[in-house]
C-alpha cells in the first residue's frame, strides 16, 4: 500500500509538478500522509509551500495559453520528473528504504512518462482545436492530478488502476503518432 501511494503522488508530477507538490506538502503539513526523511521535512515547511502555491498558479495560468503551454512543457521536462522522484523519496515506501535509487529511477520515470504523454498529446490537441481545447485539456490535466494525490491519500488501491489506463492510453499515443509518421 505505501508503494502505491508513493507511486499516486509521484505520477500526477508528469500534468502539473507544483499542484501535486503543493497537495502533498499540505497534506503531510497537517498530519494526514506521513512524509520522511529530508524531502518530507522540506516539503512540509510552511516557505516551500508558499513557494509552491505561487508556482502552482503560474503554471495553472501558464498551461493555458496556446504556445506558452508548450514553452512551459520544455521546462517540464526537467522539472516534472525530479519532481516525482522528489515525492517517491518523500514518501515511506520499500522503494526509499531498500534502494533509493531505485526510488528515483521510478518516482522520475513514472512522472516523465506522463509528462512524455501530455507533451504527445498537447500539440495535436492545439492543431486540432486552433488553440481552444487547450484550457479545457489543461483543466482536465489539473483536475486528473489532484484527484490522483487524493486517491492516493483516501484509496491507494486506486492508482494501480489508474496507472494501467495510463500506461493504455501512452501506448495508443505512440502508436498513433508512429502510424501517423508512416514508414
Amino acid at each position: 500500500m505505501e508503494l502505491l501511494q508513493a507511486i499516486g503522488f509521484s505520477a500526477p508530477a508528469g500534468l502539473n509538478a507544483y499542484l501535486t507538490l503543493l497537495l502533498v506538502g499540505l497534506a503531510g503539513r497537517f498530519g494526514v500522509v506521513e512524509l520522511t526523511g529530508a524531502w518530507g521535512e522540506r516539503l512540509t515547511n510552511p516557505y516551500i509551500i508558499g513557494g509552491l502555491a505561487l508556482l502552482t498558479v503560474y503554471e495553472v495560468v501558464v498551461d493555458k495559453v496556446p504556445g506558452l503551454d508548450h514553452i512551459n512543457d520544455i521546462v517540464g521536462t526537467v522539472v516534472r520528473p525530479l519532481s516525482g522522484a522528489l515525492l517517491m523519496l518523500a514518501t515511506p515506501n520499500p522503494l526509499t528504504e531498500d534502494s533509493p535509487i531505485a526510488a528515483v529511477v521510478v518516482g522520475g520515470g513514472i512522472a516523465g512518462a506522463l509528462h512524455t504523454l501530455k507533451m504527445l498529446l498537447r500539440p495535436l490537441v492545439t492543431v486540432t482545436t486552433a488553440g481552444f481545447g487547450n484550457p479545457v485539456v489543461s483543466t482536465l490535466e489539473d483536475t486528473a492530478a489532484a484527484t490522483t494525490v487524493i486517491a492516493a491519500i483516501i484509496a491507494p488501491v486506486l492508482i494501480a488502476l489508474l496507472l494501467a489506463f495510463a500506461v493504455a492510453v501512452l501506448w495508443w499515443a505512440l502508436t498513433r503518432r508512429r502510424r501517423a509518421r508512416g514508414p
